[in-house]
């Protein structure tokens, strides 16, 4: 009686790691049919692509040099940043985003007493095409264009002071994040990182465009 016993679960264990789906298998699947780039894009859609302005937190201060920089005027003469009178640094600049353009900025609030970080909003991101990420069969890899830029994207100083913005904005581009298939779905992380645009080193708006907290004259 107990090997018949035995011999059941034995049995029923075997059917059931048979009807087990081999995850692998479901990975690949999805990529195939398509379903794997809607996860991503789903999650995607309610973000926005967006980059660190001038020093990136709050307030926004530079020195009085920098604020004649062509990024500076450039901010400010696409309607993005207006000056302010307020200022607790001697010698400093300080900007705020116009009520116009407050909805493109995002700011996200600081832990431990820091300084909350200030960026601008500028597009958002559209799938193109997913992969199975090298040597990993249970992750996969997505490329995407920036769509829906807003026309300040386009304004003629912003164009020639943040060298990025006409790259990012015209080209096909490949996520740094790999989307990670667990519990029998991809688990897409948000879009944190920045744009990686080839050619380009930093995607910011600061008021050097290569990044330099203290720029030089080269900047301008």
């Amino acid at each position: 009686m107990i090997r018949v016993r035995l011999a059941g679960v034995l049995a029923m264990a075997a059917l059931a790691a048979a009807c087990t789906p081999d995850p692998k298998e479901q990975a690949a699947r999805s990529i195939a049919d398509g379903s794997a780039q809607k996860a991503v894009q789903q999650v995607l859609d309610p973000q926005r692509q967006c980059a660190p302005v001038l020093t990136g937190i709050e307030p926004l201060e530079v020195p009085l040099r920098q604020s004649g920089f062509d990024s500076v005027r450039a901010l400010v003469a696409a309607g993005l940043l207006v000056r302010s009178p307020l200022t607790s640094n001697v010698g400093a600049v300080r900007f705020t985003p116009s009520p116009e353009a407050a909805k493109w900025f995002h700011e996200t609030k600081a832990h431990d007493g820091l300084p909350a970080q200030l960026s601008l909003c500028y597009a958002r991101r559209q799938v193109t095409r997913v992969w199975q990420a090298q040597g990993d069969a249970l992750a996969l890899q997505y490329a995407y264009r920036l769509v829906d830029a807003p026309d300040w994207t386009r304004h003629g100083d912003m164009v020639t002071a943040f060298p990025f913005l006409a790259r990012a904005l015209s080209e096909e581009l490949i996520a740094d994040e790999r989307v990670p298939w667990r519990d029998g779905k991809w688990n897409v992380p948000p879009a944190t990182t920045a744009a990686r645009i080839p050619g380009i080193d930093v995607e910011g708006f600061f008021a050097c465009p290569s990044g330099d907290e203290t720029p030089s004259e080269d900047c301008r």
